[in-house]
């Protein structure tokens, strides 16, 4: 199983882990300018995760409460393949946006 990460240039995703309590997901911003009101939301993901992140910083968020898909728990050697939804603000503008990526890993 090909495990990547994708998101839009201008945030990295530099780095992830499914786990059988969540997505984790190491985010680096390049998109020039400071960015807050972060909320990132996966695919059978009941909660959400939230932050800021300045111009060049790399952080990582995780999600929980995850399943593979619908009534199938994530247990290890499973797949997760999913949708990641980021919105943010623009903290030099205050323009809000969304941006759309995606997961495919084996749960460690």
């Amino acid at each position: 199983l090909p495990q990547k990460c994708t998101l839009p240039s201008g945030i990295a995703c530099t780095d992830h882990v499914i786990s059988p309590t969540g997505v984790t997901v190491t985010l680096r911003n390049g998109l020039g300018f400071a960015i807050s009101g972060i909320n990132i939301a996966a695919s059978n993901c009941p909660t959400n995760a939230t932050g800021t992140l300045e111009n060049g910083d790399q952080t990582s968020f995780t999600i929980g409460g995850c399943v593979a898909s619908t009534n199938n728990p994530m247990t290890p050697g499973s797949k997760y393949d999913g949708d990641v939804n980021i919105s943010y603000t623009n903290s030099d503008s205050g323009l809000a946006h969304t941006v759309q990526g995606s997961i495919t890993a084996k749960v460690q």
